[in-house]
């Protein structure tokens, strides 16, 4: 064998070994549950006539990634590579929202934008998530606001914000559920003006 080609043999060895041992972890995706997923809630009876339109959400920069995002302080992020969301983390809340609210409304008649040709809701929902992570501590934070229009989307008819908090959790399974969670509380406080008629 010359030495040449035991050079290449060698090398090339090298880099197998490298490469084995740099291969990378494979990713796990998430999705965000909703109401309709808990064997502990009672979807309600579809009795409501009131129809809704979920907007497209809007999120910060920083969350509109395939990454799951967390913080490790005040001002520092974490995003974990090789921890995905299923689909657009926007859409994924959109879901969810309209999922929630047709629990908690009662009504067949819960739309996601782009909705039907024909469809013309009678109240359109808006939703700005300012912060929707865990924190080092494994706590989930949400703060939004919401904004309720009238049918057509001509008229702002009430708005409000939330800070919801949970307590801490560990595991990424877990702080997805508990994600999903904080997306109820804040279904909730929606559902409740829209019960109220936005007055």
């Amino acid at each position: 064998m010359s030495l040449f080609r035991g050079v290449v043999i060698v090398v090339v060895l090298s880099l197998s070994a490298i490469a084995c041992t740099t291969v990378s972890k494979p990713s796990r995706y998430y999705v965000l549950p909703s109401l309709e997923d808990g064997p502990e809630v009672a979807v309600a009876l579809l009795e409501n006539d009131l129809s809704v339109g979920v907007l497209d959400i809007r999120l910060p920069a920083y969350l509109d990634r395939p990454q799951l995002v967390g913080r490790a302080g005040d001002s520092e992020l974490i995003v974990t590579e090789f921890s995905r969301w299923g689909g657009s983390l926007k859409q994924g809340i959109q879901r969810v929202l309209a999922q929630n609210l047709t629990v908690l409304l009662g009504s067949r008649h819960v739309y996601r934008r782009p909705w039907a040709r024909g469809a013309d809701p009678d109240r359109q929902v808006g939703v700005d998530i300012d912060r929707f992570d865990v924190d080092a501590q494994g706590r989930t934070r949400l703060y939004a606001g919401w904004h309720i229009f009238n049918r057509g989307g001509r008229a702002l008819i009430d708005e409000g914000r939330v800070r919801i908090r949970l307590p801490a959790v560990q595991g990424e399974a877990a702080q997805v559920r508990a994600r999903g969670q904080a997306l109820a509380e804040l279904a909730k406080a929606i559902a409740a003006r829209l019960r109220a008629g936005g007055e």
